[in-house]
């Protein structure tokens, strides 16, 4: 397994779709925090959770963002640990590519993403796991 850094164009070739996304998510988490400080109670985004009552592995990530932004990295971690551990990585990798025109590449041979691949199976079902119990 081998980690290398290689010079990229600053600006990452986002398509539309993309930005329109990540657009709508913070524009839904602006949201969720209006609602909350009108109803006292957190808007539930989650089609999942929404027709099932069973948390996906992503759910209360939006809750967990705004926790975190707002200085509360505890309540952050209780409301999704694996989103917690995942998001500031993807942040600073996006940050550094922004800054400095860097991208990380991970090269691997396959009995390598085979072990990835599982590992990160197994993170995604014990964050379910933990949502599910903890009720979020």
């Amino acid at each position: 397994m081998k980690l290398q850094v290689h010079r990229v164009r600053r600006w990452p070739g986002w398509s539309r779709q993309s930005v329109i996304v990540v657009g709508c998510w913070l524009a839904l988490l602006v949201i969720d925090h209006e609602v909350g400080l009108y109803t006292h109670r957190p808007l539930i985004l989650c089609p999942m959770k929404t027709y099932t009552g069973l948390p996906c592995p992503a759910c209360g990530t939006t809750r967990a963002v705004h926790a975190a932004c707002t200085g509360h990295p505890a309540d952050a971690w209780g409301l999704n640990p694996l989103a917690m551990i995942v998001l500031p990585i993807a942040g600073a990798v996006l940050g550094v590519r922004l800054a400095f025109g860097l991208s990380l590449q991970l090269q691997t041979s396959r009995p390598e993403r085979v072990i990835l691949w599982i590992a990160g199976g197994l993170a995604l079902a014990a964050n379910w796991w933990y949502l599910h119990t903890h009720g979020i």
